[in-house]
């Protein structure tokens, strides 16, 4: 009888130890996404993976706006960041029309970022940052980071 008491009474210490390492993990987390946040924030991420005579350059903004230029047309929409996961909202762009291989660019952007839960990684080493996307087709696209200038 007395050992139920006693795990009675040392209840709510493990719940509030168990709370606290919650709570740790927690700090971590956002922690975590603070960093990758300002990575993103802080970087032009340009991408030559097509044969198209221009890169595709991503800027994500402070205000959770990012942008796209296509080497044609400019694409933009919403972000946030979810389990170590790009969030994008439905992509807006302008309509003008377009060389063959800047066309198939704008596709290309439209396919990675229009309305997708894109896992990442950013890398930064000696001064040289790398985004890697793996987009909704499980292909990894390697962004390469231009330090923003005010």
């Amino acid at each position: 009888m007395k050992i139920k008491y006693l795990a009675l009474a040392l209840l709510p210490l493990s719940l509030l130890a168990c709370s606290k390492a919650q709570n740790g993990f927690d700090d971590a987390i956002v922690q975590i996404h603070e960093i990758d946040q300002e990575n993103l924030i802080g970087y032009n991420w340009t991408y030559q993976g097509s044969n198209a005579s221009q890169p595709l350059v991503v800027t994500f903004g402070d205000d959770k706006a990012f942008s796209i230029e296509t080497g044609c047309n400019n694409h933009g929409g919403t972000w946030d960041i979810e389990e170590h996961k790009i969030l994008t909202s439905e992509l807006v762009a302008t309509m003008l029309s377009c060389p063959e291989d800047l066309m198939a660019q704008e596709y290309l952007a439209n396919d990675i970022f229009s309305e997708k839960k894109l896992p990442f990684e950013i890398h930064i080493e000696n001064h040289k940052a790398h985004l890697t996307i793996t987009d909704s087709k499980g292909q990894k696209r390697v962004f390469l980071g231009n330090k923003e200038t005010s």
